[in-house]
Order: structure tokens, then sequence, then C-alpha cells
């Protein structure tokens, strides 16, 4: 069976899922998310200034928190659990 890590990675950007992971300060964190941006955004804004694939490279998981519509990131190494 494939890794949590390894299961998000295959999702397809429009799939919805539910992630469990450990926020930086220790607290869990449950989020109903999907991989692709949130409506009239771009990966090139979110804020940071990186793209999705450079932050990949860091550890980290850009997605839409679809409760909120705002751009979230968390850490491929925090995750908890995930349903998809």
């Amino acid at each position: 069976m494939a890794s949590i890590q390894d299961q998000i990675l295959a999702l397809p950007l429009e799939a919805e899922f539910v992630v469990t992971f450990e926020k930086k300060d220790g607290t869990p964190r449950e989020m109903r998310g999907r991989k692709a941006a949130p409506e009239g955004w771009t990966p090139s804004n979110d804020g940071r200034g990186q793209s999705r694939d450079e932050l990949l490279g860091k550890g980290l998981i850009l997605c839409t928190d679809l409760d909120l519509n705002e751009w979230r990131m968390f850490a491929l190494d925090r995750m908890i659990d995930l349903k998809a």
C-alpha cells in the first residue's frame, strides 16, 4: 500500500480530500481541500512567489482550503491521515 504522502501526490488537481496534519505549533489540523487553485487564483499569486513545483521540492503541498476558499500549504512529512 502506498504511503499517504504518495497518495496525495497521485491525486488529480480537482480531487477533493480531507487531510489531517500537524501544524508547526504541534497541534493537529483537519482540512478539506483540493490541489487545484481557488476560483480566480493562479499558483503564481500564492503570496510567496513560488510555483507549486518549487514548494513541492521543499516538501510542501499547495492546496485550496475548500471551507475558506484560500490557498494553504502543509508539509508532506507532517501528514497524519488522508481521506480521498
